[in-house]
Protein backbone atom coordinates (compact mmCIF):
# COMPACT_ATOMS: atom_id res chain seq x y z
CA UNK A 1 0.00 0.00 0.00
CA UNK A 2 0.90 3.54 -0.94
CA UNK A 3 2.11 6.10 2.24
CA UNK A 4 -0.48 9.39 2.24
CA UNK A 5 1.33 11.98 0.69
CA UNK A 6 0.15 14.21 3.44
CA UNK A 7 2.73 11.95 5.73
CA UNK A 8 5.39 10.61 3.55
CA UNK A 9 8.48 10.72 5.44
CA UNK A 10 10.25 12.18 2.99
CA UNK A 11 9.18 9.46 -0.08
CA UNK A 12 9.77 5.72 -0.46
CA UNK A 13 13.28 5.84 1.54
CA UNK A 14 11.56 7.51 4.41
CA UNK A 15 11.41 4.82 6.88
CA UNK A 16 15.52 3.87 6.09
CA UNK A 17 17.09 7.18 5.79
CA UNK A 18 18.48 6.97 9.68
CA UNK A 19 16.14 10.12 10.82
CA UNK A 20 13.68 8.64 14.12
CA UNK A 21 10.19 10.26 13.74
CA UNK A 22 9.25 12.16 17.12
CA UNK A 23 6.59 12.01 19.27
CA UNK A 24 4.75 14.24 17.08
CA UNK A 25 3.31 13.21 14.11
CA UNK A 26 3.87 16.09 12.49
CA UNK A 27 7.53 16.45 12.48
CA UNK A 28 7.32 15.13 8.98
CA UNK A 29 9.27 12.00 9.55
CA UNK A 30 6.83 9.36 9.75
CA UNK A 31 5.04 7.56 7.33
CA UNK A 32 1.13 7.45 7.40
CA UNK A 33 -1.18 4.75 6.04
CA UNK A 34 -4.97 5.36 6.04
CA UNK A 35 -7.26 2.26 6.46
CA UNK A 36 -4.77 0.18 5.13
CA UNK A 37 -1.81 -2.47 6.44
CA UNK A 38 1.78 -1.52 5.90
CA UNK A 39 4.45 -4.03 4.28
CA UNK A 40 7.74 -2.40 3.49
CA UNK A 41 10.68 -4.86 1.81
CA UNK A 42 14.59 -3.73 2.45
CA UNK A 43 17.10 -5.08 0.24
CA UNK A 44 20.30 -5.29 1.45
CA UNK A 45 21.83 -6.02 -1.51
CA UNK A 46 23.86 -8.77 -1.28
CA UNK A 47 23.43 -11.72 0.92
CA UNK A 48 24.46 -10.95 4.88
CA UNK A 49 24.10 -12.05 8.41
CA UNK A 50 21.04 -10.21 10.03
CA UNK A 51 21.02 -9.90 13.82
CA UNK A 52 18.37 -7.79 14.27
CA UNK A 53 14.71 -6.44 12.48
CA UNK A 54 13.38 -3.75 14.16
CA UNK A 55 11.17 -1.17 13.40
CA UNK A 56 8.70 2.12 15.28
CA UNK A 57 5.15 3.05 15.48
CA UNK A 58 3.75 5.68 16.80
CA UNK A 59 0.21 6.07 18.80
CA UNK A 60 -1.58 9.12 18.55
CA UNK A 61 -5.56 8.51 19.26
CA UNK A 62 -6.65 12.06 19.23
CA UNK A 63 -5.30 12.16 15.76
CA UNK A 64 -6.77 8.70 15.28
CA UNK A 65 -3.33 7.08 14.97
CA UNK A 66 -3.25 3.81 16.27
CA UNK A 67 -0.24 1.05 17.16
CA UNK A 68 -0.49 -1.79 14.62
CA UNK A 69 -2.62 -4.49 16.13
CA UNK A 70 0.31 -7.48 14.43
CA UNK A 71 3.68 -7.16 13.05
CA UNK A 72 5.81 -9.72 11.19
CA UNK A 73 9.14 -9.66 10.59
CA UNK A 74 10.46 -12.14 7.61
CA UNK A 75 13.94 -12.71 5.88
CA UNK A 76 14.45 -13.67 2.17
CA UNK A 77 17.53 -15.16 0.66
CA UNK A 78 15.96 -14.74 -3.21
CA UNK A 79 13.34 -11.16 -2.44
CA UNK A 80 10.25 -14.29 -3.37
CA UNK A 81 10.24 -16.70 -0.58
CA UNK A 82 10.05 -15.53 2.66
CA UNK A 83 10.27 -16.94 6.15
CA UNK A 84 8.47 -15.48 8.97
CA UNK A 85 11.05 -14.94 12.31
CA UNK A 86 8.78 -13.26 14.53
CA UNK A 87 5.58 -12.16 14.78
CA UNK A 88 4.05 -10.10 17.02
CA UNK A 89 0.79 -9.70 18.74
CA UNK A 90 -0.80 -6.15 19.75
CA UNK A 91 -4.02 -5.53 21.73
CA UNK A 92 -5.45 -1.96 20.64
CA UNK A 93 -6.44 -0.28 24.54
CA UNK A 94 -7.33 3.00 25.45
CA UNK A 95 -4.92 5.25 25.39
CA UNK A 96 -5.17 8.97 26.21
CA UNK A 97 -1.16 10.03 25.48
CA UNK A 98 0.98 9.85 22.56
CA UNK A 99 3.93 7.18 22.45
CA UNK A 100 6.47 5.70 19.91
CA UNK A 101 6.65 1.29 20.81
CA UNK A 102 9.84 0.02 18.97
CA UNK A 103 9.43 -3.86 17.75
CA UNK A 104 12.41 -5.60 17.90
CA UNK A 105 13.45 -9.40 17.43
CA UNK A 106 17.16 -10.39 17.65
CA UNK A 107 17.99 -13.48 14.88
CA UNK A 108 20.63 -16.39 15.99
CA UNK A 109 22.77 -14.48 13.17
CA UNK A 110 20.75 -15.35 9.82
CA UNK A 111 21.66 -15.04 6.23
CA UNK A 112 19.49 -13.13 4.20
CA UNK A 113 19.53 -10.35 1.14
CA UNK A 114 15.73 -9.15 2.04
CA UNK A 115 14.02 -8.47 5.18
CA UNK A 116 10.39 -8.09 4.89
CA UNK A 117 8.47 -5.79 7.83
CA UNK A 118 4.88 -6.08 7.80
CA UNK A 119 1.64 -4.54 10.07
CA UNK A 120 -1.76 -4.83 10.54
CA UNK A 121 -3.94 -1.69 10.72
CA UNK A 122 -6.33 -1.85 13.17
CA UNK A 123 -8.13 -0.43 9.84
CA UNK A 124 -11.08 1.38 11.39
CA UNK A 125 -11.20 3.73 14.60
CA UNK A 126 -12.58 1.37 17.57
CA UNK A 127 -16.40 1.45 18.78
CA UNK A 128 -15.46 3.75 21.68
CA UNK A 129 -12.83 6.22 20.25
CA UNK A 130 -14.62 9.66 18.97
CA UNK A 131 -13.73 8.95 15.13
CA UNK A 132 -15.51 5.25 15.28
CA UNK A 133 -16.38 3.86 11.79
CA UNK A 134 -13.75 5.98 10.89
CA UNK A 135 -10.65 5.32 9.02
CA UNK A 136 -7.66 4.65 11.66
CA UNK A 137 -3.84 5.56 10.46
CA UNK A 138 -0.61 3.51 11.48
CA UNK A 139 2.51 5.74 11.44
CA UNK A 140 5.84 3.82 11.05
CA UNK A 141 9.54 5.20 10.79
CA UNK A 142 12.68 3.81 10.89
CA UNK A 143 13.06 0.26 10.44
CA UNK A 144 16.19 -0.94 11.06
CA UNK A 145 18.33 -4.39 9.62
CA UNK A 146 21.46 -4.86 10.91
Amino acid sequence: NQYSTKYSAGGDNGVVNGIRGTIDFRDGNWQGYEGVDFEAIIDLGVSTVISEIRSSFLQNQSAWIFFPTEVEFEISADGFDYRSVKRFQHKIEISPGHEVIDFSYVLSKEKARFAKVKAKNVTICPDWHPGAGGEAWIFVDEIVVK
